[in-house]
């Protein structure tokens, strides 16, 4: 045993425990705050995807991810969507938005 060096091989794998288990929990935290809505207009049946939204009273403002615009629609439907939800249905807006000449 050489002097000063140390023989517990607990003390070197401790460290990458806590480590790992931060790393983890950050990523599992990240996919958590990555949030997408379906906003509904119910007087119109139009329908509005964004990944935050704004209250103002009764109103909510968003960018629209189909228009690419700012909206505001007022007493929406808010439906929260998972990724592969959000992204088939973001596609399919964008493709009924290309075949309508009037949007």
């Amino acid at each position: 045993m050489t002097p000063g060096r140390r023989t517990d091989r607990r003390c070197a794998t401790a460290r990458p425990i806590p480590a790992a288990a931060c790393a983890l929990l950050l990523l599992a935290l990240m996919a958590g705050c990555s949030s997408r809505y379906a906003i509904t207009d119910p007087a119109t049946g139009d329908i509005g995807l964004a990944r935050s939204y704004d209250r103002d009273g009764s109103a909510v403002n968003f960018k629209d991810r189909v228009t690419r615009e700012r909206r505001t629609v007022d007493t929406p439907e808010i439906t929260e969507l998972g990724e592969h939800e959000y992204d088939a249905l973001l596609d399919t807006l964008r493709a009924q938005a290309n075949e309508d000449p009037d949007q």
